[in-house]
């Protein structure tokens, strides 16, 4: 089955600014205050704009070097970078496939499957795995060079992979966080104004500037957990895999690796998808920087460490 149907749905943050806007307009009416009929204005805006980007759904189809959209839109296979469930890689050999969107990132940004049933989503994932090229850029970062020309010399080229790091912009990431934050600042705003009666129009300014300023840092820069991370690159082998990742720079041979698993790090407030590498006295993790999915580097790992 190549062609699949994507239903559409409202995403949750709409849902989230609908309620505060209600909440907001429900007070004004039992306080009779007009400030917070004014500070309902933001989230009803915010939701308005994200029912105008609402799909009612669409139609994919598997062509033969890209992603086709019933809308003309392609995405060609090799500019995928990353493939996740919410905060899961699910990989080839998985029993039990993850719940929730999928969120495809490539070049030009990012695209999000919703309302998929698990069985064809898993379907439409292991298809995208099986469409895209299984190396990244051969860009890495500098310390790792020498190890991938080494590689390059010793090996055939099919046994040898290189990634770097992603260059795609989330630009729907953490949606719901940014909107929280943005009704957290309307509020004080709103609150702060109640006390200033008289340079009310000023609190309520200054409100609007720090809107429109986290407005834009969240859509255009994207959060990482990781220093550096723009620098990450990685290169698997025959002999082993190295790996720069922010302050972490090694080498690893198989033999060294006493297990493998794909789950989410639970590093900072909020899960993201990794690759868990567990060695004699450290546990190392491959997060999802990269710019291939990591369930392709997964299955990469899987098969050279079980040769081994």
């Amino acid at each position: 089955m190549d062609r699949f149907q994507v239903p559409g749905r409202i995403s949750k943050t709409a849902l989230f600014l609908a309620a505060c806007g209600l909440i907001f307009v429900a007070i004004g009416i039992i306080f009779r205050e007009s400030n917070w009929f004014v500070a309902s204005i933001l989230p009803w805006t915010l939701f308005a704009f994200l029912l105008s980007t609402y799909s009612p759904g669409q139609v994919i189809s598997f062509e033969d070097d890209a992603l086709k959209f019933d809308d003309g839109r392609e995405i060609p296979y090799e500019d995928i970078q990353g493939i996740s469930i919410g905060t899961r890689i699910p990989g080839h050999r998985s029993e039990t496939f993850p719940s929730g969107p999928m969120r495809i990132s490539h070049r030009q940004g990012i695209e999000t499957l919703k309302g998929l049933p698990r069985k064809e989503a898993a379907q439409v994932y292991h298809q995208l795995i099986d469409r895209i090229p299984t190396t990244g850029s051969d860009s890495v970062a500098e310390p790792l060079v020498g190890r991938l020309q080494r590689d390059r010399e010793t090996f055939d080229s099919e046994l040898v992979s290189s990634y770097c790091a992603r260059q795609s912009r989330d630009l729907d990431g953490n949606d719901l966080r940014l909107a929280t934050y943005t009704i957290i600042v309307a509020t004080i705003a709103m609150g702060l104004s109640l006390y200033f009666e008289e340079s009310a129009w000023i609190v309520r300014l200054v409100g609007v500037v720090i809107i429109c300023l986290i407005c834009f840092i969240g859509s255009t820069t994207k959060p990482s957990l990781i220093k550096n991370a723009e620098r990450s690159s990685l290169v698997i082998s025959p002999r082993g895999l190295a790996l720069l990742q922010g302050p972490l720079v090694g080498q690893i041979k198989w033999e060294e690796i006493r297990e493998v698993s794909c789950k989410p790090s639970t590093m900072g407030y909020y899960p993201i998808p990794a690759i868990t590498i567990l060695v004699p006295g450290a546990r190392i993790q491959i997060n999802d920087v990269y710019d291939r999915p990591l369930g392709i580097i997964y299955e990469r790992i899987q098969t050279f460490w079980e040769d081994d």
